[in-house]
């Protein structure tokens, strides 16, 4: 399915079940996006399926290098990561070193990123209709969008830079 120049909602990431795709796809439901879903797993065809089904224009590029994943990032317009489970969520801080918007669940590791409201928003797991009215929030308020998006970026880089964690860790052995 071609994209149509219409706003990108993109998700990155293994595609299994547990990862909450399908969640994505049901909020964006209706919706005027396109979605990209990059990445590759047992249950890929189930989610392509659900896209037919529900009518949504999604586009599943399969599984790419890291200089890809960057610049499909780069011309996307909110980052939605709606696992059920993670540890620190590498996905959300590419998401988020290019300072784009994340709308993630609040699991695992993610509010050690994430602070709701401030540079990004957290919702809980399965939650389609929280999970669509802030895809809508973050189209429609360009500006807040923005806002959260250069927030998790500086949020990134003072607190996940793995130089300066190095030298923590070297302190600290010292």
């Amino acid at each position: 399915m071609a994209l149509e120049k219409k706003p990108l909602v993109t998700f990155v990431g293994r595609l299994i079940y547990a990862k909450g795709v399908q969640h994505l796809i049901k909020a964006c439901e209706g919706l005027d996006v396109d979605i990209v879903i990059i990445g590759d797993g047992p249950y890929k065809e189930q989610l392509e399926q659900l896209c037919r089904d529900s009518r949504c224009n999604c586009f599943f590029p399969g599984f790419l290098g890291l200089k890809e994943v960057i610049d499909w990032l780069k011309g996307s317009a909110i980052f939605v990561n709606p696992s059920y489970a993670e540890g620190l969520p590498t996905s959300v801080l590419e998401a988020g070193v290019v300072g784009l918007p994340v709308i993630a669940t609040d699991v695992g590791g993610t509010s050690e990123i994430i602070t709701h409201s401030y540079n990004g928003l957290l919702v809980k797991p399965k939650n389609e209709i929280d999970l669509r009215f802030f895809i809508e929030k973050l189209l429609e308020d360009e500006e807040l969008a923005q806002l959260f998006g250069q927030r998790l970026r500086e949020t990134i880089k003072k607190n996940f830079d793995w130089n300066k964690n190095i030298k923590k860790i070297e302190d600290l052995i010292k």
